[in-house]
């Protein structure tokens, strides 16, 4: 009986003991603190490396920038979407990297297609305006030198110096035959408006009509400005305006000054009637006392006019001109050039042998 009881008693302590310990414990209102982990980037010594890719992105900016203002997108389109695609990826992946080399690249084949594009547009505008039988020879040198850059696109070649050089050897080409061409042009209407000048100075334009003389002779410095800068077309120009400006001036106070002469002749025929009439009645009847009106023969009448010095403009009669500089091709891209000229060999052809020996 007894060990029934002690069992008895055993079992209830337990189940007590068991109750207690499934009631859930009271949680903590107070939350831990995360552990603070501080990584740093940097080499065996310890010194935090930073790696700053703003200067070399900006000088991809710039690029792009001269490639857009260029016309790439217009001239290249194909080309120039590549090249933005290629644009977004490095931006948005350049965080934590540096991305200096894959910049280098980039600007560069911007600048490739700014060139190619200057190309295009300056091809075009010869065109337009017929200029190239200002320079014949060179402008035959830029049709060819852009015959191997569409064809090395067409075919993908790489953008690589060789390329790079055939674009500026290309634009420069196109450029001094538009130079050439534009300074001609300037240079004649310069004259033209030379002798305009001579013209209005001829009735003395700058004393009558100061204010509109000064206007012509400004635009004809505006001209020789324009032109010493290595703009002949602005140049030409300005000297158009200037022409125009003298030519009217001229006609306005030579107009004015004829019709002032016919006015003073008819008064100096009037005048000499008069005379004659008053010979003829002195004869008749003279008179010998003053009358009230009539002057005296040596008397003065008016007072003399004094005119101001005219303040005349003085040009030279011809300008220094500045030899228009070629550009030099590396022998490579000249032996190309002389090849896809004689026939021997295509421009894509060409341009993958160079890179292959440059490879090797």
């Amino acid at each position: 009986m007894k060990k029934v009881t002690l069992l008895a008693i055993l079992i209830s302590i337990g189940m007590l003991f068991m109750s207690c310990g499934s009631k859930p414990a009271a949680k903590s209102t107070t939350e831990p603190e995360a552990p603070v982990v501080t990584e740093q980037v940097g080499d065996e010594s310890g010194v935090e490396e930073v790696i700053d890719n703003e200067s070399s992105i900006k000088k991809v900016d710039d690029a792009r920038a001269l490639a857009m203002e260029a016309g790439a997108d217009k001239y290249a389109p194909e080309l120039f979407a590549k090249l933005e695609e290629m644009y977004q990826a490095l931006v948005n992946n350049s965080e934590g990297k540096d991305v200096s080399a894959e910049c280098a690249d980039l600007a560069a084949r911007y600048a490739i297609l700014a060139d190619y594009a200057k190309a295009k547009a300056t091809k075009e505008k010869i065109d337009a305006e017929h200029l190239s039988t200002y320079a014949e020879s060179t402008y035959a040198e830029g049709v060819l030198l852009l015959k191997v850059l569409d064809e090395a696109f067409k075919v993908g070649a790489n953008f690589d110096v060789v390329l790079g050089e055939t674009a500026k050897a290309a634009y420069t080409k196109f450029n001094k035959v538009y130079l050439i061409a534009y300074k001609l042009i300037a240079q004649n209407e310069r004259s033209l408006a030379l002798d305009a000048k001579k013209d209005a100075d001829s009735v003395k334009a700058s004393v009558s009509q100061k204010d509109r003389y000064k206007v012509a002779a400004n635009e004809f410095s505006a001209g020789d400005s324009a032109y010493s800068m290595q703009n002949p077309e602005s140049a030409y120009n300005h000297y158009g305006k200037s022409k125009d400006a003298f030519t009217e001036l001229y006609a306005d106070v030579y107009e004015k000054r004829a019709e002032a002469q016919r006015i003073m002749e008819e008064a100096k025929k009037r005048v000499e009637e008069s005379n004659s009439f008053a010979s003829d009645a002195d004869v008749q009847a003279p008179i010998d006392e003053p009358v009230e009106g009539i002057e005296e023969a040596d008397a003065v009448l008016l007072e003399e006019v004094v005119y101001e010095e005219a303040e005349v403009v003085e040009f030279e009669e011809t300008l220094v001109d500045e030899e228009i500089k070629d550009y030099e091709l590396p022998e490579e891209v000249e032996k190309i050039v002389e090849d896809v000229e004689a026939g021997l060999i295509d421009a894509a052809d060409a341009l993958e042998q160079v890179e292959v020996s440059e490879a090797e």
